[in-house]
């Protein structure tokens, strides 16, 4: 099966998606009124045939507390 090539075409997606190298989807996250991009992320694997769809930051209890 030949993997799928999303390519973004709105200007605000563009501020929050980003394409890796290997052409999977880097996401940030809205958090507290901001959108958040960490160094260390999660990868989110496709269910039909397990490739990697996608990487969204691995955030902390830190990361979003108010404190």
């Amino acid at each position: 099966m030949k993997p799928v090539k999303l390519s973004i075409k709105s200007a605000l997606l563009r501020e929050v998606v980003t394409e890796g190298s290997d052409g999977t989807l880097n996401s940030r996250t809205y958090l507290a009124g901001k959108w958040v991009w960490k160094d260390e992320n999660i990868v989110v694997c496709s269910p039909i045939d397990s490739n990697v769809i996608a990487r969204v930051p691995r955030l902390s209890w830190a990361t979003w507390s108010p404190c």
